[in-house]
């Protein structure tokens, strides 16, 4: 995993930004599913 400030350069941010937002679709799409 990246880290913010420890690697500088536009694709890691990028990268990084693209990983957030993964992650938050998966919690997003747990959270919004009927509890079985």
């Amino acid at each position: 995993m990246l880290i913010p400030g420890k690697d500088n350069h536009p694709d890691s941010l990028t990268i990084y930004k693209k990983y957030q937002q993964k992650l938050f679709n998966y919690y997003f799409y747990i959270f919004t599913q009927p509890v079985a």
